[in-house]
Protein backbone atom coordinates (compact mmCIF):
# COMPACT_ATOMS: atom_id res chain seq x y z
CA UNK A 1 0.00 0.00 0.00
CA UNK A 2 2.93 2.28 0.88
CA UNK A 3 4.37 1.46 -2.58
CA UNK A 4 1.18 2.77 -4.24
CA UNK A 5 0.71 5.79 -2.04
CA UNK A 6 4.05 6.63 -2.89
CA UNK A 7 3.65 6.07 -7.06
CA UNK A 8 0.56 8.17 -6.53
CA UNK A 9 2.44 10.81 -5.05
CA UNK A 10 4.90 11.09 -7.55
CA UNK A 11 2.50 10.81 -10.63
CA UNK A 12 0.23 13.99 -9.12
CA UNK A 13 3.58 16.31 -8.73
CA UNK A 14 4.21 15.66 -12.13
CA UNK A 15 0.97 16.15 -13.66
CA UNK A 16 0.82 19.63 -11.30
CA UNK A 17 4.61 20.62 -13.38
CA UNK A 18 3.98 23.14 -16.14
CA UNK A 19 4.26 21.76 -19.82
CA UNK A 20 2.43 20.57 -22.40
CA UNK A 21 -0.70 18.32 -22.17
CA UNK A 22 1.40 15.05 -23.20
CA UNK A 23 0.53 12.07 -21.56
CA UNK A 24 3.18 11.47 -18.26
CA UNK A 25 4.17 8.30 -19.63
CA UNK A 26 5.51 10.27 -22.84
CA UNK A 27 7.31 13.48 -20.61
CA UNK A 28 8.62 11.05 -18.17
CA UNK A 29 9.03 8.21 -20.01
CA UNK A 30 11.94 6.24 -17.83
CA UNK A 31 9.85 7.33 -14.69
CA UNK A 32 7.15 5.62 -15.73
CA UNK A 33 8.72 2.42 -16.58
CA UNK A 34 10.99 2.35 -13.60
CA UNK A 35 7.34 2.60 -11.55
CA UNK A 36 5.76 -0.33 -13.49
CA UNK A 37 9.21 -2.28 -12.70
CA UNK A 38 8.53 -1.84 -8.89
CA UNK A 39 5.11 -2.03 -8.83
CA UNK A 40 5.74 -5.21 -10.40
CA UNK A 41 8.60 -6.56 -7.95
CA UNK A 42 6.38 -5.62 -5.00
CA UNK A 43 3.49 -7.47 -6.12
CA UNK A 44 5.23 -10.75 -6.88
CA UNK A 45 7.35 -10.41 -3.61
CA UNK A 46 3.39 -10.14 -1.93
CA UNK A 47 2.30 -12.85 -3.46
CA UNK A 48 5.42 -14.99 -2.39
CA UNK A 49 4.72 -14.68 0.81
CA UNK A 50 1.07 -14.93 0.50
CA UNK A 51 1.47 -18.07 -1.53
CA UNK A 52 2.43 -20.74 1.49
CA UNK A 53 -1.06 -19.52 3.72
CA UNK A 54 -2.78 -19.67 0.63
CA UNK A 55 -1.84 -23.23 -1.01
CA UNK A 56 -2.12 -24.43 3.21
CA UNK A 57 -4.00 -27.61 2.79
CA UNK A 58 -6.65 -28.18 5.32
Amino acid sequence: MASLTTEYAEQRRLADEPGDAAALRDRHRERWLAAIEVRTDRRVAFVDAARPAVDREG
